[in-house]
């Protein structure tokens, strides 16, 4: 098999190389001009999210109580406090969801209705360097933290003991950007324990999640979500899911978290919970950005793989392309994550990628065969094409395996290519 100079009309077989090399390093930028594109739409969603959670409620993240007493020192005569966590917290509720859509978008919402139940020891002083004189027992308040105010939809009335009272918004820790609190009766002479108990109804969106602050936190969690994601520091001990929701059971030990048990300013100690929370989230099951973004990271080969192709028609069938059509074939290839992202946004994702792969695959197979004069050529070329789609289907379906399929089939490509052209003398000498 041979190449003939007079083969590329006005160029070697190494300026048609050349060519074809220029035009991959045109179409690069544009590979990542698509991939922009996709991520400015993800954005978009993060956007209408965010707009949707401000009116509704943000994520929610529930700490607390915290058993809060101020004192006096008494060198200096200003106001210090010691916080206590308590011996056993219970929170159980359910969690009806809600999908609000606005616009192409969809917004996981929720509204639940927690119940919060357990005690604190009686506030014991005696490691922390403190005299009992100092104590301002008056002024103990408990303080719940509760992100986002706006999700609270009814009062906030808690049970201490024998006790009704209601908890302002406002806190005085600083370790709570926001939340509830109130003074409760706390006695020095009194070593009983304090039981307590509340109801929150709270909105939010996508996520809901708390703080194992109890020497014993237990939380159990019924919902009409059927597809949740349980996420954060602690995995449920037990959970069902169905297809009428979920139900999920959270069993924490203080040993099992970084929190000590109480604390004050003179301890050089604040509430630290980063990386204890944990809880679920409302988890929608197709991100069709994420599969567009990673389907678009294959642009290039894929465009490479085409041109490849294309050329090698050139070499074996004799069959002269232009330039240009190398370009418009290029385009073609890049118009197909266009296609693609902006279909998923209404139909389900699979369903997009099927059609856009059908257009590309027809008009790619269809315009090889007019320009190539040959209707084998024109089905070979729409053929390899829509291989490498459903290839890079099947890899966007196998996230744990994705590396090892590709690396195989590179090396069949390679493989493939090197035994096509293995006959081919590239300086245009005849075998």
């Amino acid at each position: 098999m041979s190449l003939k100079g007079k083969f590329f009309k006005g160029g070697s077989v190494s300026m048609k190389l050349f060519v074809i090399g220029f035009l991959l390093f045109v179409f690069f930028p544009v590979s990542f001009l698509v991939q922009g594109l996709i991520e400015e739409r993800s954005e978009r969603q993060v956007e209408t999210v965010a707009e949707v959670s401000s009116k509704w409620g943000q994520g929610q993240t529930i700490t607390g109580p915290v058993l809060t007493v101020p004192y006096t020192n008494y060198y200096g005569g200003y106001t210090k406090y010691a916080y206590f966590l308590p011996e056993d917290l219970s929170i159980s509720g359910d969690v009806a969801s809600e999908l609000r859509s606005r616009g192409i978008y969809d917004v996981p919402l929720y509204e639940g209705s927690l119940k919060f139940q357990g005690s604190f020891k009686a506030p014991d002083f005696s490691d922390l360097g403190v005299s009992y004189n100092e104590i301002l027992w008056d002024q103990a308040s408990i303080a719940v933290g509760i992100p986002d105010m706006r999700g609270v939809t009814e009062q906030l009335v808690v049970a201490w003991n024998e006790s009704k009272i209601d908890l302002e918004p406002g806190v005085k820790s600083s370790f709570f950007t926001s939340g509830v609190s109130s003074v409760v009766p706390v006695s020095a002479t009194d070593s009983q324990s304090y039981d307590f108990s509340f109801d929150l109804k709270l909105r939010g969106s996508e996520e809901l999640y708390f703080i194992p602050l109890g020497k014993d936190t237990t939380v159990n969690i019924t919902s009409d979500w059927i597809s949740p994601s349980f996420d954060g520091a602690f995995l449920p001990a037990e959970h069902e899911i169905t297809d009428t929701g979920f139900t999920a059971s959270w069993k924490v030990l203080d040993l099992n978290t970084n929190i000590p048990r109480k604390w004050s300013n003179e301890t050089n100690y604040y509430l630290d919970t980063e990386g204890e929370s944990f809880g679920v989230e409302l988890y929608l099951p197709v991100d069709v950005y994420q599969k567009a973004e990673r389907s678009a990271k294959y642009a290039m080969a894929v465009i490479a793989l085409v041109f490849l192709v294309l050329f090698l028609v050139e070499v074996v069938a004799k069959s002269r392309i232009h330039p240009m059509q190398y370009i418009l074939i290029g385009l073609a290839l890049c118009v197909f994550y266009t296609l693609l992202l902006s279909l998923s946004e209404y139909v389900r994702f699979g369903y997009a990628y099927l059609i856009a792969s059908i257009s590309i695959v027809g008009m790619v197979g269809m315009f090889s065969r007019s320009v190539m004069k040959s209707r084998r050529l024109g089905f070979m070329n729409g053929g390899i094409v829509a291989i490498l789609y459903g290839f890079i289907y099947i890899l966007l379906q196998m996230a744990d395996f994705t590396l090892l399929v590709g690396s195989i089939a590179l090396f069949l490509i390679l493989a493939s290519v090197m035994y096509v052209t293995r006959k081919i003398d590239w300086y245009g000498g005849e075998e």
